[in-house]
């Protein structure tokens, strides 16, 4: 079964790769399929993903609501994707 790192590349690379419903995909098995609680770089990674897709909107909503505190990465990736769309 994969790990967090495994996820942690899925959701990374699907990302940059503008496959947001990938992303969100590999979000959600994580938790359905593996049982696997997300932690702070997956959260991370799935703000991203949103956030260059042009889901300004999801991206926000995630960072406000995630079990995480959102670091200055967080607030940078979002902030740059801002500048794109």
């Amino acid at each position: 079964a994969p790990g967090e790192a495994c996820f942690v590349l899925a959701l990374a690379a699907s990302g940059h790769g503008g496959r947001v419903f990938d992303s969100r995909r590999h979000f959600q098995s994580m938790v359905a399929d593996f049982d696997l609680e997300p932690r702070k770089q997956h959260y991370s990674c799935m703000v991203d993903a949103l956030a260059r897709a042009g889901y300004l909107d999801d991206a926000m909503e995630l960072l406000e609501n995630m079990p995480y505190r959102p670091d200055t990465v967080d607030s940078m990736c979002f902030l740059a994707a801002c500048r794109s769309h």
